[in-house]
């Protein structure tokens, strides 16, 4: 895809970064579609504005980037770009946690953040071949399905892995493909309580997305 076709979400707490960051994306022919001022209002700023990549600074105010990226991925995954000034290994260790596809060193130049952004979007492609890979094993458990095209997975699959009964009913959300604000309005809980329990599943499973959780579910139950 042509870079000037892709557009793009920023977050970072200082405006001087997020104004020299939003031109010299436009600079590479990006379109800048938002920015944030911290994590919170990067997640709402996904929630609501189409975009093809972010680029999200570590620390900011509210909701640190690093937990806004875990948000995001949970419930509309995008390629994810991780900018950060720090460089301790504490940081780098919670920032490799994350399922996001590229990092960068700030303070950066031009040709840096363009190779960041290549990087990033192919390891997306990357990763949802993966997930096509792994979407075709939930269409083969159609047939053993309860609930037509939803495929079945097991209390105690769910047990193996120590889910919890909410985290369960969250999976089996998950399985028939409903957003997080979805799963909340089915099961009376806030958005932000079901992106709680998706990352729980997350790393119960160890997994990085939906699918993959549902598709591990269902492996351990076959």
């Amino acid at each position: 895809m042509d870079s000037k076709t892709l557009s793009v979400l920023i977050a970072d707490d200082e405006i001087t970064v997020l104004d020299a960051l939003a031109s010299v994306l436009t600079r590479l022919g990006y379109n800048v579609v938002g920015t944030a001022r911290d994590g919170a209002e990067a997640v709402e700023m996904v929630r609501t504005i189409p975009a093809d990549f972010l680029v999200l600074d570590i620390s900011m105010p509210v909701m640190d980037g690093i937990e806004a990226a875990r948000v995001i991925t949970a419930e509309k995954p995008l390629p994810i770009i991780i900018s950060t000034g720090i460089t301790d290994e504490v940081t780098i260790e919670a920032a490799r946690q994350v399922p996001v596809q590229a990092f960068l060193t700030k303070p950066f130049r031009k040709e840096q953040l363009r190779a960041s952004i290549a990087i990033a979007l192919t390891q997306w492609e990357h990763q949802q071949e993966a997930e096509r890979r792994l979407q075709a094993l939930l269409e083969s458990s159609r047939a053993s399905s309860g609930v037509a095209g939803v495929p079945r997975i097991s209390e105690e699959a769910a047990r193996q892995f120590g889910l919890t009964r909410r985290e369960y009913e969250v999976l089996c959300k998950l399985a028939e493909g409903k957003s997080n604000a979805e799963i909340g309005e089915s099961i009376g809980a806030a958005t932000r309580t079901v992106d709680k329990h998706v990352e729980h599943i997350f790393d119960k499973l160890a997994v990085k997305t939906r699918t993959a959780a549902v598709a591990r579910a269902l492996h351990m139950a076959a």
